[in-house]
Parts: C-alpha cells; sequence; structure tokens
C-alpha cells in the first residue's frame, strides 16, 4: 500500500497552472502579437510607398521621353509659323511655356497648369489641348531653362518635380531633371 500511497501523493501535487500565470502568459502573447503587427504594418506601408514611387517614376520617365523626342526634332523657326517663336530660334519661353515648332511645322507648347503638364498642338489653324501627366501624377514644378549660349548647339534643359494623388503614407517627391539638344546647330 506504501506504493500506492506515494501514486496518490505525486497525483495530487499536480494543481496545474493558476489563474495569475495565465493572465501573465496570455499579456506577454498579447504584446509579442501586437508589436508584430505594427511592424508587419510598417513594412506593407513602406512596400505600398515603393510601389506608388515606381508608377511615378516609370509614368514621368515616359513623359520625358515623349518630350525628349519632340524636342530633339524641333526645327528652326523662319518667324511665318504664327506660333510666336522668333524667326531662327528653335525653343523659345513666353507666359510659363516651351514653344517651338515639331519636325510636322505644328506650334507645340508645354507648360504647367494646375497640377498637370499640359500641351497646346495648334494644326493648320486648330489648336488641341491636352494633358501629358497622368491622372494619379502631380506636377508640383515645372522650370525650362534654355542657356543663351553663342556658337553653340540649341539645347533646353527641363526640370520637373512630381508625387502622387495616391493617399500613401510615405509619399515622396521626385525630382527629375534632364537636357535635351536639338540636331539643328547654329
Amino acid at each position: 500500500m506504501t506504493g500506492n500511497k506515494s501514486k496518490l501523493n505525486i497525483i495530487n501535487n499536480n494543481k496545474g497552472l493558476s489563474l495569475m500565470e495565465v493572465q501573465v502568459a496570455v499579456s506577454i502573447f498579447i504584446v509579442m502579437m501586437l508589436s508584430a503587427m505594427g511592424i508587419f504594418k510598417s513594412v506593407l506601408d513602406s512596400q505600398q510607398g515603393a510601389i506608388t514611387a515606381k508608377n511615378v517614376q516609370e509614368s514621368i520617365r515616359y513623359v520625358m521621353e515623349a518630350i525628349s523626342k519632340e524636342l530633339r526634332s524641333a526645327r528652326r523657326s523662319d518667324g511665318t509659323e504664327g506660333c510666336g517663336v522668333p524667326a531662327g530660334t528653335i525653343y523659345f519661353l513666353n507666359g510659363g511655356g516651351l514653344h517651338f515648332i515639331n519636325k510636322s511645322g505644328d506650334c507645340v507648347k508645354y507648360y504647367k497648369n494646375n497640377n498637370a503638364l499640359m500641351i497646346d498642338r495648334k494644326i493648320g489653324g486648330t489648336t488641341y489641348v491636352g494633358t501629358t501627366t497622368p491622372s494619379n501624377v502631380r506636377l508640383k514644378e515645372f522650370n525650362i531653362n534654355i542657356p543663351n549660349v553663342a556658337f553653340s548647339q540649341p539645347r533646353v534643359t527641363i526640370e520637373m518635380v512630381v508625387d502622387s494623388l495616391d493617399r500613401s503614407v510615405n509619399k515622396q517627391d521626385i525630382r527629375l531633371q534632364t537636357t535635351i539638344s536639338s540636331r539643328f546647330y547654329n
């Protein structure tokens, strides 16, 4: 009987976890889960911001390439086109916009209007107006510089500052600058 009595004592001494121990364990678990969720949300927000920035960069890079292609092939004005571009020049700044004559002889003007980059294209007697920036991109700054250097190839420097209209937490301004040289020499 002595052997049975010791087995009963062992069984009676295993009481399990107390209420306080369970509360401490649950509290530690909740703190760990909250910090893990905070880190997870931070990672998701960063990823969303990176994707938004990538999409804005791709969109603006496309816009810059289209503008560059048209500016490279701009031709010298003879003053009779009715575009306001002085005779003998290729690029002309007037009223905050860049004016030139494209290779097809159309009068073209790029300018900022509100938060978009606009283009006016005069073909024949009709002027067509449109935006060049995508609807999810906000144009914050649009700066144009045409250096006046004698005996050099005509060129224009365009600088844009854009950001996304998406409601991303990590919005960042994206600054792009390019210099385009004309294919026509002085």
